[in-house]
């Protein structure tokens, strides 16, 4: 219930869980590297703020409450494309980055590749699953609001690396 603060203490357990829960604004902070085994975010209210990068390894599990983070201060589950960690998400944004390692096998489940990326008024998650092998290692997606394009360059239909657009709003 509440804020988290490593300043060089924590060492974190082969199968150790730490659990945001309350409702209210939390923090987590410190002054050495913050890297979480299992990490639960459970909050009925406030948002919890990354204030130093935050590695989870094993498991992220959310299932209410939004986390801000920053291209500086950025969440990013697993450590490498042999440990790429897990996210379970049954509700809860990510205000900002989230970075995601991939093992380089075809995997098309929710948890392999969601990113439940948004704003505090919307979460509109992606969703990058591979179905043959691939040689990505990480990707990192954010929620960014408003038109993709300016009016003057709207230029519709456009073709972006073999990609067609025909349209375009203003909800990120």
């Amino acid at each position: 219930y509440g804020n988290w603060t490593n300043n060089g203490t924590f060492n974190q357990h082969a199968t150790g869980l730490v659990s945001m829960r309350g409702g209210t604004a939390q923090s987590i902070d410190g002054s050495s590297a913050i890297n979480f085994t299992n990490l639960t975010i459970n909050k009925s209210g406030g948002v919890i703020t990354l204030s130093k990068p935050v590695t989870v390894s094993e498991s992220l599990n959310m299932t209410s409450g939004n986390i801000l983070t920053t291209g500086t201060n950025l969440l990013t589950i697993g450590t490498s494309t042999g440990a790429p960690g897990s996210l379970s998400w049954t509700g809860g944004t990510i205000l900002g980055p989230l970075k995601r390692y991939y093992s380089g096998n075809a995997d098309g489940t929710q948890q392999a590749g969601i990113f439940p990326v948004g704003n505090s008024s919307y979460n509109r998650y992606a969703r990058v699953n591979f179905t043959s092998a691939n040689a990505v290692g990480s990707i990192t997606a954010q929620y960014i609001s408003g038109l993709p394009f300016s009016a003057q360059d709207s230029g519709l239909p456009l073709t972006v690396n073999g990609q067609l657009i025909q349209n375009s709003e203003e909800e990120g």
